[in-house]
C-alpha cells in the first residue's frame, strides 16, 4: 500500500473542478503533474463559468480511510505559477468582473471573503501582448483653408482642431497626437478608457489602446500609486509622465518600472502608456468633419481599434498568501468565464488554461497534509466507543463528515468520551468543528501509552 505524502496546492492530488453551469458547458482538469496542469472546456452561453478549487480545508473526495484532516493554516506560504489563457476572459482585462474571472478568491476561517486581482501580481513572461490600434490619414492639399475643422471624439471626450490657414496634414496629425497624449485620461472612472497616439511626416495618425493612472517619479524610477498597474508594458515603449515623453527601460514588478533617462521628480504624476490585450478591440473613435471644409479631410472618419491580443500570453503570478490575507482559509479558487462578446450573440467556444512552473515556498513547513494513513484505526462519531454526555446532542446531516452525519450540541457542559487502547507510542488525530463560532472545545487526554495529539478545530 502506498505511503505517499500529499501536500496543499498539489496539482496532481488536491485540485478539483466544480461549478461549470448548464446548457452543455463542460470542463476537464487534466495533464496534471506535481508542478503543472491544464484545463480544457467549452462554453455555450455568455453566462457560463467554471471554478477551479485550488485549496479546500475539507477533503470531500477521498475515502474516509485516507482522507486528510481539516487544515486551515497557509501562513508563510508563497504560491508561484505561470498562466496562459485561450478563449477566456483574461486576467489583463479591465472590464467589470461580472463573475470573479479577474480574482483569486478565498474564504477565511472567519467566513470573510478575500478577493485578490491576479493581474496586480503578474509579470509578462512571453507571448504577443499587442495593443489594439487604428490609423487614419489627413490630407490638406496646399495647406488648410482658414476655419477648416475636425473634431475627434472618444466617448464623451473631444479633441478639436480649427485651422488658422496653411497648416499641413502632418501638422494636423501632430496636433491631434499631442492633444491625446497630454490629456488627463485618469479623469475617467476606474481609468476605463485611454488612448496614446503618434503621428508621422506623411500626415498619418495612429491611436492605440492605453492605460493611465498616477505615479511617483524619482529620476529613472517610477512607482505606481493609483489606476492601472504596469504588467505588460514593453521595454522600449513610450510612457508619458505629466505630458512629457520618456522611454521605458524595464518593468521590474507590477508596480515599478525604470526609464532610460531621468524624468522630472514628482508625486502623484499622471502617466500614460500602451495597454495591450483584447480589451482594446472594443474601442472605437470617430471624427466629425465640418461640412464647409475646403482642404482638410480625413481618410477614415470612424476608427475601430483592432489587433489587440491576450490569447496564449504567459503571465507569471506571485502571491504571498499571508500578505494578501490568505494565511488562514477554508477554501480558495479561481473562476473562468467566456470572453465578452460585445455587440454580438455569444457562440459556442472552446477554451483552455495552462498552468506551469507551479511552486510553493513554505517557510513554516506547513504544506504537508495530515492523514492517518495505512495501518491506522479510525473512530467515527457514530461508533460505540463514543459515549455522549449531556442533553444537547443531536444528529445532523453533514456529507463531508463520517458516514454522512455529525453530532452537534449547543449546550455548555456537554462532552463526549472516546475510549481505546494501544500498546505502543502513536499519533492521535482529532478532527472536530466549532459551529457558528460558538462555544469552546477542550480536550483531556488520559492513558498509559505515550501519545502525540494533534487537534484540528474547524472554527
Amino acid at each position: 500500500m502506498s505511503t505517499e505524502r500529499i501536500h496543499k496546492f498539489q496539482p496532481d492530488r488536491t485540485l478539483a473542478l466544480r461549478g461549470f453551469t448548464g446548457f452543455g458547458a463542460a470542463a476537464s482538469l487534466c495533464e496534471a503533474t506535481a508542478n503543472s496542469f491544464k484545463l480544457y472546456g467549452v462554453f455555450r452561453d455568455q453566462a457560463d463559468f467554471c471554478v477551479l478549487v485550488i485549496y479546500d480545508a475539507d477533503n470531500l473526495y477521498e475515502h474516509y480511510s485516507v482522507k486528510y484532516l481539516p487544515d486551515f493554516d497557509l501562513s508563510g506560504m508563497q504560491l508561484n505559477f505561470d498562466l496562459s489563457y485561450q478563449g477566456l476572459q483574461t486576467i489583463d482585462s479591465a472590464k467589470f468582473s461580472w463573475i470573479d474571472w479577474a480574482q483569486f478568491d478565498a474564504v477565511k476561517t472567519t467566513g470573510e471573503p478575500v478577493k485578490v486581482r491576479l493581474w496586480d501580481h503578474a509579470t509578462l513572461v512571453s507571448g504577443n501582448y499587442a495593443a489594439a490600434q487604428a490609423t487614419c490619414s489627413f490630407s490638406a492639399p496646399g495647406g488648410c483653408t482658414i476655419f477648416d475643422r475636425l473634431t475627434l471624439f472618444v466617448n464623451n471626450v473631444s479633441f478639436d482642431f480649427v485651422a488658422g490657414g496653411g497648416e499641413s496634414a502632418a501638422y494636423v496629425a501632430e496636433t491631434f497626437a499631442n492633444s491625446i497624449n497630454t490629456y488627463n485620461w485618469s479623469r475617467f472612472e476606474n481609468n476605463s478608457v485611454a488612448l496614446i497616439a503618434s503621428a508621422d511626416a506623411s500626415g498619418n495618425l495612429t491611436v492605440k489602446n492605453a492605460r493611465t493612472g498616477t505615479v511617483d517619479v524619482n529620476g529613472t524610477s517610477v512607482i505606481w500609486k493609483s489606476g492601472m498597474k504596469f504588467p505588460g508594458v514593453a521595454s522600449g515603449s513610450t510612457i508619458y509622465l505629466a505630458g512629457g515623453a520618456y522611454t521605458v527601460s524595464a518593468v521590474t514588478s507590477p508596480t515599478t518600472l525604470t526609464l532610460t533617462s531621468a524624468a522630472l521628480n514628482g508625486t502623484n504624476t499622471v502617466y500614460l502608456a500602451e495597454y495591450g490585450g483584447a480589451d482594446g478591440n472594443d474601442v472605437q473613435v470617430y471624427f466629425v468633419v465640418r461640412p464647409g471644409n475646403m482642404a482638410l479631410a480625413v481618410s477614415n472618419p470612424v476608427l475601430q481599434l483592432a489587433g489587440g491580443n491576450s490569447d496564449n500570453v504567459v503571465w507569471h503570478i506571485s502571491l504571498d498568501l499571508g500578505a494578501v490575507g490568505m494565511d488562514q482559509i477554508r477554501q480558495a479558487w479561481l473562476t473562468f468565464a467566456p470572453q465578452l462578446a460585445p455587440g454580438r450573440t455569444y457562440t459556442d467556444s472552446e477554451w483552455s488554461a495552462t498552468f506551469s512552473n507551479w511552486t510553493i515556498s513554505d517557510s513554516n513547513n506547513l504544506q504537508a497534509l495530515q492523514c492517518a494513513g495505512p495501518g491506522s484505526v479510525r473512530t467515527g462519531n457514530g461508533d460505540a466507543t463514543c459515549v455522549y454526555s449531556g442533553n444537547g446532542w443531536i444528529r445532523i446531516a453533514a456529507n463531508n463528515y463520517w458516514h454522512g452525519f455529525a453530532r452537534q450540541t449547543d449546550t455548555p457542559g456537554d462532552f463526549v468520551t472516546i475510549s481505546y487502547k494501544c500498546a505502543s507510542a502513536h499519533d492521535l488525530y482529532l478532527g472536530t468543528s466549532l459551529f457558528n463560532n460558538r462555544g469552546i472545545v477542550s480536550v483531556t487526554l488520559d492513558g498509559d501509552a505515550a501519545t502525540s495529539l494533534d487537534c484540528f478545530l474547524n472554527v
